[in-house]
């Protein structure tokens, strides 16, 4: 709410691709009615092919964030 008080409309963050806190950001970010852009970089060497589609990162874009994949990162 202070973000809100300030006028801000947009929450952004960083974190891995699983990340809790990234998804917590997503979540704050709906039921406050802002916009949420995600940066999800790929810290961990996990060899799943789904890995960048489910799990945490699949319920921040449910919950209507902006995910961008950083491979690099």
């Amino acid at each position: 709410p202070g973000a809100l008080a300030q006028g801000c409309d947009t929450l952004v963050s960083i974190g891995g691709i699983q990340s809790n806190q990234t998804r917590q950001v997503a979540a704050v970010a709906a039921h406050l009615g802002m916009k949420c852009e995600l940066v999800q970089e790929n810290w961990v060497n996990y060899s799943d092919a789904v890995y960048d589609r489910v799990g945490n990162i699949q319920m921040s874009r449910i919950l209507g964030a902006d995910v961008r994949l950083e491979p690099d990162g």
